[in-house]
């Protein structure tokens, strides 16, 4: 399993021990790329894509709202603006989730999650947890913005949002804010250096009160949570976006 591993050095040394006739792989992030397509030894004989897995009922409908991004392969010492906008954005998503689960009796009784994705940096991935747990609720600039940005755009998704703030927040930010900091105080950051505190809120997940987890890597594969209904992929590239939401469809 996890086949899109096997071209590595050392998977690929433990796979040639065993001596196989044959070697039959899955993978639910297969790499397509055609770049030294004849080193890969590989023939594809069944593709179920995620386009045909949606289609036939096995997963959520899923939406993407994409925000541009400050592109900066340096290592940051700051959170651009970009990434403080995805992360508001994906906070109202997540209390929008919250109220229309309750309206659909399949849901009912599901937590709603919200799942960040930081790429590769542990430094930069605490960053973003310390922003969502210390800053966020304060941030209201750039919660303006995000704001006004839903008053523009006539999408469902902008539409829902406008609504929710007109409606049960009446449109006072500060009612906002005040959940938005609720949501925050749940976060938990979830690594392969976890303390013994978070692996256990981890596991509990399911019924104790977290709602935000932001995590780097250890999440990518392996995990099924069907309460996973919002993510956002954070210091991701261009390139590894394709994986990125292959990776995200899977978890819940």
């Amino acid at each position: 399993d996890e086949a899109h591993h096997a071209q590595n050095r050392a998977s690929n040394n433990i796979i040639k021990r065993f001596h196989p006739t044959a070697v039959l792989e899955y993978t639910a992030t297969a790499v397509e790329d055609t770049r030294n397509e004849e080193k890969k030894n590989q023939t594809i004989v069944y593709k179920y894509d995620i386009k045909r897995l949606l289609e036939d009922g096995h997963g959520k409908l899923v939406k993407a709202v994409a925000l541009a991004s400050q592109n900066n392969k340096k290592a940051r010492t700051e959170i651009p603006s970009s990434e403080k906008l995805k992360i508001i954005t994906l906070f109202l998503i997540h209390l929008l989730k919250k109220k229309a689960i309750l309206l659909d009796e399949k849901s009912r009784g599901l937590k709603p999650l919200a799942f960040v994705k930081v790429k590769d940096e542990t430094t930069y991935a605490k960053k973003i947890y310390d922003y969502i747990t210390n800053e966020l609720s304060n941030d209201i600039d750039n919660i303006n913005i995000i704001l006004e940005k839903v008053r523009q755009q006539d999408l469902e998704i902008t539409s829902l949002i406008r609504d929710m703030f007109d409606k049960d927040y009446k449109g006072k930010l500060d009612l906002l804010r005040k959940d938005v900091e609720t949501v925050a105080r749940t976060a938990i950051f979830y690594h392969g250096k976890s303390d013994a505190e978070t692996e256990k809120k981890f596991a509990q997940i399911r019924s104790n009160s977290v709602e935000i987890v932001v995590y780097m890597q250890r999440l990518d594969e392996g995990i099924d949570l069907p309460n996973i209904y919002s993510m956002a992929v954070i210091n991701d590239t261009e390139s590894e976006l394709k994986t990125s939401v292959k990776q995200i469809i899977g978890r819940g």
